[in-house]
């Protein structure tokens, strides 16, 4: 075990007294993430010294039975996120500049709400996320308390620390909690938020034992790198916005330990060529859409996964890494909230950038497969096509997904994977439950309008003679029992060609879906007649205006429109199929421009499904 003080001098967790001299420089060189950052910065302290402080009523809680805190997600979420939320975000502001600039209003500001929380702020509620919930406010608290410590009194100090070890005790009983679990929940991302905030307390009071326990303690930071990532770095819990959510957690506490002198490098640390924090980012930037963002797989709650830039600000202060430097060359590096504060004492100006090699590729452990007309240098470009196709196991943020895909193609992400947004705990919400996680949420074939049933490992790929951009999977009914699937879907410069085939020796509903972008105008050469609802199963209550036609030959043509660009679809479907177009929504209140939805239902025991894509 490494010997270790922490430093003499504070500040030291998000900045030294060095680093904000630095950050002082950048802004007066005009440099522009700092000059964003500042301005969003004066805002949220100017709030801070007016914004209304809650209550922080916990009463509702008094000790509600384990056994049913699957109901209370939402008022969790309230109390334990979304409330301190509101206050801790514009604190760390008003402490940051009062550290920047030595500004006596802001120095007020940020102690009239920490002094709040240290007398009101209880930690009564116990849940499975409070953990997460109560590292997420509370580390920006610590930052902000750590920036004005030398301005604060004896006995605000007195009672600040106090506070603080009751919030770092909530949080290590909830992970005693989360462990006595394992196996079932094993690097979980909550664990890394866990181990983030007990170790920056234990950086703060300079507690060795705490911080060796964060890193090097059951479910530390060591096990969830060394084995909480699959393929080149890929996080584990099938979902592609999932990959960053342990980063959200790991990053910081990587930073802050340099920050304090501690003898490990987490950055730099390497347990195989693939496993670490390095790893972990970098594989992300080889899993891009022709525009830069993430494709979506699992739980993404509707969004669009982007490049977490505050992310790569840290990972590129800490390493000056021409790949990052990438990745934050494609963000605006303009930061609201508690990113602001990473924007003006972290954020540094890019060297030299070098792209990733994005190409079609395999990630087998995982089960996804990126198909793409180009690659290298020619990738990120609206000339490029590319499908991300899943027949990966279930994870614990995956969907009933397998043999799905989304394309993208001509700038347009055209075949989506379709999920409606929720206000609140979006992962507790019943549109996620009821629909989103749903195989009629996805891109491939529903039989007798039931779920898919999960995996424990991964569907058989091969790319047909060798090909990239020509696969076939299939799972020899494991998805549906008694029924066998089987796909080949062959990518080309302007045209996708799905193959779909299914058989069984009983007659069976099987229905092709497509979810196309929301708010494009669909179109077909048939004469569409309204049709009753779908059905009465949870996820079918989701969708909105049906439409249908009987297709006497199984054939269908139709156009999606998007301003000046056309996805055309031809499909063939086995003679007398049902061609049903419906409206999957695209948020929980149906406020927003719906998904259109195209489905091919047939009745019978073995069924063929061919359709061709061509855009430009």
């Amino acid at each position: 075990m490494a010997s270790w003080q922490p430093p003499e001098e504070r500040p030291y967790l998000i900045a030294s007294q060095k680093d904000i001299g630095a950050a002082r420089k950048r802004l007066a060189d005009g440099f522009p993430p700092a000059l964003a950052a500042h301005r969003a910065l004066r805002a949220m302290a100017a709030d801070a010294a007016t914004i209304e402080l809650p209550e922080f009523d916990h009463s509702w809680y008094a000790s509600v039975p384990l056994d049913t805190w699957d109901t209370i997600y939402p008022q969790v979420s309230e109390d334990t996120t979304y409330t301190p939320n509101r206050v801790a975000r514009p604190c760390l502001a008003a402490a940051v500049l009062y550290a920047f600039e030595n500004d006596e209003a802001s120095l007020a500001s940020a102690r009239r709400i920490l002094n709040h929380f240290w007398r009101n702020y209880g930690f009564e509620i116990e849940h499975w996320d409070v953990g997460m919930n109560y590292a997420g406010f509370g580390t920006s608290l610590l930052t902000a308390y750590d920036l004005v410590w030398q301005a604060l009194t004896d006995k605000e100090r007195h009672d600040a620390e106090a506070w603080f070890q009751v919030w770092y005790e909530a949080i290590a009983k909830n992970d005693r909690l989360w462990i006595s679990r394992l196996p079932w929940n094993a690097y979980n991302n909550h664990y890394a938020w866990h181990k983030w905030a007990m170790g920056m307390y234990g950086l703060h009071i300079g507690a060795h034992g705490i911080v060796e326990e964060a890193i090097h303690g059951t479910m530390g930071v060591h096990e969830l790198l060394e084995h909480g990532l699959v393929d080149d770095g890929l996080w584990h819990e099938s979902a592609t916005h999932y990959n960053f959510t342990a980063g959200h957690g790991l990053v910081p506490l990587a930073w802050s330990l340099r920050q304090a002198g501690w003898p490990e490098d987490i950055f730099a640390e390497r347990f195989s060529e693939r496993k670490g924090l390095v790893p972990l980012y970098r594989a992300a930037l080889e899993m891009l859409f022709p525009d830069g963002t993430v494709p979506s797989v699992g739980d993404c709650y509707g969004h669009i996964t982007e490049l977490p830039a505050l992310h790569y600000e840290y990972l590129y202060a800490a390493l000056d890494d021409s790949q990052f430097a990438w990745a934050l060359s494609l963000a605006d590096r303009e930061y609201a909230g508690t990113g602001a504060a990473i924007g003006l004492l972290v954020a540094r100006p890019l060297g030299e950038i070098e792209a990733p090699h994005l190409r079609p590729r395999d990630w087998p452990e995982h089960g996804y497969t990126l198909m793409a007309t180009a690659e290298g240098n020619a990738y990120l470009s609206d000339d490029t096509a590319a499908a991300l196709v899943t027949y990966g196991y279930s994870g614990i943020h995956g969907h009933r997904d397998k043999l799905s895909y989304e394309l993208h193609a001509d700038g347009v992400r055209w075949i989506v994977d379709a999920e409606a947004t929720s206000p609140g705990h979006s992962f507790s919400a019943a549109v996620q439950r009821d629909l989103n996680r749903s195989t009629l949420a996805h891109n491939t074939v529903r039989v007798d309008r039931r779920d898919q049933k999960g995996l424990d490992a991964n569907l058989p790929l091969r790319h047909v003679q060798g090909s990239p951009n020509d696969v076939h999977i299939h799972d020899d009914g494991q998805l549906y029992p008694g029924v066998c699937q089987e796909r080949t879907l062959s990518l080309r410069e302007h045209e996708l060609e799905d193959v779909f085939r299914l058989e069984s020796c009983d007659r069976h509903v099987y229905d092709y879906q497509l979810h196309l972008t929301p708010g494009c105008e669909l179109s077909t050469d048939v004469a569409l007649a309204p049709r009753p609802p779908l059905g009465s199963r949870a996820d079918e209550a989701w969708l909105r205006d049906p439409a249908s036609a009987r297709l006497t030959d199984g054939s269908v043509h139709l156009t999606a429109r998007l301003g000046s660009q056309a996805l055309r679809i031809d499909a063939q479907a086995p003679p007398d199929s049902e061609l049903i177009l419906c409206s999957f929504p695209s948020s929980a209140g149906c406020a927003t421009a719906p998904i259109p939805m195209v489905i091919l239902r047939t009745n019978a025991s073995r069924a063929t499904f061919t359709v061709r894509l061509r855009w430009q």
